[in-house]
């Protein structure tokens, strides 16, 4: 027991005179004095005990037992290990214990360790333990806690997909939904694939470039040189293959059969080097140029062979561009050539061509066609139901697109003679079927005759 107070004043109080006696008592055993010596109740025992003595009212009394500097040592709630924390500690508790012990894991006995204050049912056992995948038969391990619902095979995809190559996923995964998108082996292949033909086609690109580059660079001195036609030998071969090229090309629904009479190889010089560099230096594809037909007037033949294509005032079918026909029966007709019984056989620099099944009118011309990265208009055959046409056509335009290689004079073979001989040619043969047949005409079934405005 402690007594706080004055000793003087209690000891001088008349009506108690037990505070006298108390404080004789108290000074002669020595417990009487100017301090108050507190002792750590945890450690009273110690030797030295832990202590801090009070000698000034205004200092307080202490609340806690912030001077003691020796370990708890106090039982944990676990009853087993001690506390190891210092005594004035703040927040100090005994409840949970960090110790670690050993255990044995609940349904598997593996030994572990864990925290003293742990519940074991609470731990997972991370033991490694043998498994066989029931998808692929091989071996593997997994931790011991985990169900065989929750495994998921490390290994190899033993399945092969429908391309035929190996799965690219582990076995305990899903196999690609997709595997013509998903295969990494045929992704690959395809990649390469493309890396290939895009390596190929600049070579083509470079290659024509050069090509058309080096005419140019042949024929530039000759520049100044006027205009000349060099007439084919009706016995060449170079003659035969413009002849066939003619002949072969006929639709039957035209009514038109041909007997090529001469055929005139152009040489101009200015349109050549015009062609060659837009060749060279203009087009997005310079490696396709290809024979085409053009049907024209006998001033348009001149006009075209002079001075090259321009472009018409009034917009066709597909724009205000350069007509050409794959077949020359298209071409031929009345309506393009107008009675002058002359082909254009011009080369036409088609390149990246944009395939359309209906007429577009003014929707293009030169400068949008370029935008969407083509060179030419294709319209294919037998698209009429859809707006389009019965028979292929070509369209350019820019003139420069376009060189006239060959004129081509021709006179019509009877139409009656025609078809007799086809029947004696196909007797015992499948009879040539109407629509879009291509007839080549003997030159022994050729009469002179007017032609007759197409249909």
């Amino acid at each position: 027991m402690y007594i706080l107070g004055n000793a003087d004043c209690l000891a001088g109080c008349q009506e108690h005179q037990l505070w006298r006696r108390l404080i004789q008592s108290m000074t002669e055993v020595g417990c009487l004095g100017p301090r108050l010596a507190l002792v750590c109740p945890r450690h009273r025992d110690a030797t030295p005990a832990p202590r801090r003595e009070v000698t000034d009212a205004n200092e307080g009394f202490p609340t806690s037992l912030d001077f003691c500097d020796r370990l708890c040592d106090a039982f944990m709630d676990c009853g087993q290990h001690k506390c190891q924390k210092l005594c004035r500690s703040p927040r100090h508790s005994h409840k949970n214990c960090e110790v670690m012990v050993d255990f044995l894991y609940n349904g598997c006995s593996h030994p572990g360790q864990r925290k003293c204050n742990e519940d074991p049912a609470d731990l997972l056992c991370q033991a490694r333990v043998s498994v066989s995948c029931p998808k692929c038969q091989q071996s593997d391990t997994k931790p011991c806690h985990q169900p065989m619902s929750d495994y998921s095979c490390p290994q190899p995809c033993p399945k092969r997909l429908s391309c035929g190559h190996a799965c690219p996923e582990k076995c305990g995964d899903p196999c690609p939904a997709n595997p013509a998108k998903d295969c990494r082996t045929c992704l690959e292949a395809e990649r390469l694939r493309k890396e290939a033909l895009k390596r190929q086609d600049e070579e083509m690109q470079n290659l024509a470039r050069r090509e058309a580059k080096d005419e140019y660079e042949r024929i530039k001195p000759d520049k100044e040189e006027e205009m000349s036609l060099i007439k084919l030998d009706p016995g060449s071969s170079e003659f035969f293959d413009i002849q066939d090229r003619v002949t072969k090309y006929v639709q039957m629904t035209h009514g038109w059969f041909p007997k090529v009479r001469s055929v005139e190889r152009l040489r101009n010089v200015k349109l050549r080097m015009r062609f060659l560099s837009y060749r060279q230096n203009t087009a997005k594809d310079a490696t396709r140029v290809e024979l085409k037909f053009h049907g024209t007037s006998a001033d348009g033949v001149k006009g075209i062979t002079k001075e090259g294509f321009h472009l018409p005032q009034n917009p066709g079918m597909f724009g205000a561009g350069i007509y050409f026909a794959s077949d020359a029966s298209k071409s031929a007709q009345e309506l393009y050539t107008k009675g002058s019984r002359t082909l254009l056989l011009c080369e036409v620099l088609l390149g990246r061509s944009l395939r359309v099944t209906e007429a577009t009118n003014s929707k293009y011309n030169w400068k949008s066609l370029r935008q969407e990265n083509y060179d030419s208009i294709f319209a294919p055959r037998d698209t009429k139901n859809s707006g389009g046409v019965l028979f292929d056509e070509f369209v350019v335009f820019n003139p420069d697109q376009a060189y006239p290689k060959y004129i081509i004079k021709y006179e019509s073979v009877s139409g009656e003679a025609a078809l007799n001989e086809i029947s004696k040619l196909s007797m015992g043969q499948t009879q040539p079927k109407t629509g879009n047949t291509v007839v080549k005409i003997p030159a022994s079934v050729v009469a002179t005759k007017p032609e007759t405005s197409p249909e």
